[in-house]
Order: structure tokens, then sequence, then C-alpha cells
């Protein structure tokens, strides 16, 4: 039972953090790829909402209404 809840632990403080940091890109902050380092960009195509940086490493599609 234990590796369960450590398991929902770090799956709760991931979402947490991705919350955040979704808060501070659609806020027009400047962020970096955790793992290029590149300014991260923001593009609108339709309904989606595509973050990614130049290199491919972080590409996160949200659907927005």
């Amino acid at each position: 039972m234990s590796d369960f809840n450590e398991f929902n632990r770090r799956h709760k403080q991931s979402f947490a953090q991705q919350q955040r940091w979704l808060k501070k890109v659609l806020s027009g902050q400047t962020l970096q790829c955790e793992v290029c380092h590149q300014p991260l960009k923001t593009e609108r195509n339709g309904e989606l909402l595509i973050v990614q940086c130049d290199k491919g490493c972080t590409h996160v599609e949200l659907t927005v209404g």
C-alpha cells in the first residue's frame, strides 16, 4: 500500500508543478525548456494552444474553447 501512496504523492506534486508552469506561460511570462534551455513559444491553432521549444523537447497541446 505504501508504494501506491508514494506514487500518488509524486503524481500530485508533478501535476501541481505542471499547473504552475502553465499559469506562468499563459500569463505571458517567458519560460525556458527544462531540457534545451530555449525559450518556450505559444501558438494558437484553432481550438489548440501549443506550447513548445524550437527543438521539440517540450511540446504541450491544450484544447481551449
